[in-house]
């Protein structure tokens, strides 16, 4: 199939999946490891943008469609967020 048809479907996991490999190699120049980038990081990658904006856990979990507060606080635990910054 060519590369310029557009096909009118959504994409798969898959697919989404190596869309963002193929982004890490545009940046890095080198493509990731298996499980080191996938959809999933978008989600993770968002709930740690909410904190470090300044939201609080409901509204990241809320955003995020999670409803185990362990889950989004192991996520949002790597991201680096300073709260003393704006003191």
């Amino acid at each position: 199939m060519p590369h310029a048809v557009c096909e009118n479907r959504p994409l798969s996991g898959r697919s989404i999946s190596n869309i963002l490999k193929m982004a890490v190699v545009r940046t890095k120049g080198e493509r990731p490891r298996e499980h080191e980038v996938s959809g999933h990081s978008l989600r993770v990658g968002a709930a740690q943008d909410l904190l470090t904006d300044g939201h609080d856990l409901a509204v990241i979990m809320r955003a995020g469609g999670w409803r185990n507060v362990s889950v989004v606080s192991r996520y949002i635990s790597l991201a680096e967020h300073n709260i003393w910054k704006d003191v």
